[in-house]
């Protein structure tokens, strides 16, 4: 087989796999919360980021997020999930780092914190029209449970993974 044919075929199937992972993760192990949910799919946003060039990263997880709302029953939350998602993996993908797990790539995930607060914080003033600080205020506990839990599990995992003698990933 071509080689060329041979990396693009290995690098799609890592992208269906991350992107499997982030809408079971999402979609099968979440907290309700108010208007959305908590859940560990955003760990694996970041981890798609950091295994997978950018714009397969970007795919995974606006496809997986956006399918994990869909099935979730939260289907007026796709669009903004896709953005959302998106900016996650880009950010992970333009910080980088030397390795899974870096200093580079936990603050990534700490900036990703914010994205996610605030862009499920307009999201919420956006769908229910409600008070700017109010809807804020509302958001806050579970987004932020959210981002700091996926951050958390996401380091564990990359360093478990860079940890493998060869990193098959």
């Amino acid at each position: 087989m071509n080689h060329d044919l041979h990396e693009k075929l290995r690098l799609m199937a890592k992208t269906a796999m991350m992107t499997a992972l982030i809408c079971l993760l999402t979609a099968t192990l979440h907290i309700p919360s108010g208007h959305g949910y908590i859940h560990l799919g955003d760990a694996m946003i970041y981890l798609a980021a950091a295994l997978l060039p950018a714009p397969y990263a970007i795919f995974a997880a606006a496809l997986g997020g956006g399918m994990a709302d869909l099935i979730s029953g939260y289907a007026m939350y796709i669009l903004p999930t896709m953005i959302i998602k998106s900016l996650l993996a880009g950010t992970c993908s333009l910080i980088g780092g030397s390795r899974l797990c870096c200093p580079a790539r936990i603050i990534s995930a700490l900036i990703c914190c914010v994205i996610t607060t605030v862009g499920y914080w307009i999201t919420e003033v956006l769908l229910y029209q409600g008070d700017i600080w109010a809807q804020f205020w509302i958001t806050l506990p579970g987004n932020l449970t959210q981002s700091i839990g996926s951050a958390v599990v996401f380091a564990v995992c990359a360093a478990a993974l860079d940890r493998l003698p060869h990193r098959t990933v």
